[in-house]
């Protein structure tokens, strides 16, 4: 239960914190730091701490960039959990 809180937190929210956008893409935190150096992700700096506008993620990921990924590969594993974790955030989980 304290999953699916959480998850509608994500879909509620405009800006997302670096732990909180990592889990949306099913990414680590360092994997997303490195999406936001090579500026594949946009974010802003508040009061020393990267935020995550959910737009930017959600056009990373069904956006051109993710169609042509040049230097991470991911297991079908990976893929396969990201598809989960989104599609529970989008709201299509129903297991309340």
């Amino acid at each position: 239960m304290e999953n699916i809180r959480r998850l509608q937190h994500f879909r509620n929210a405009s800006l997302l914190s670096t732990t909180q956008a990592a889990a949306w893409l099913g990414v680590s935190y360092w994997t997303l730091l490195r999406l936001i150096a090579d500026e594949r992700i946009k974010a802003i700096k508040i009061n020393g701490r990267w935020k995550i506008p959910t737009s930017s993620l959600e056009s990373f990921v069904f956006g051109s960039e993710i169609a042509a990924p040049t230097e991470l590969t991911f297991t079908r594993q990976e893929i396969e959990y990201s598809e989960k974790l989104k599609h529970e955030i989008m709201g299509g989980g129903g297991d309340e």
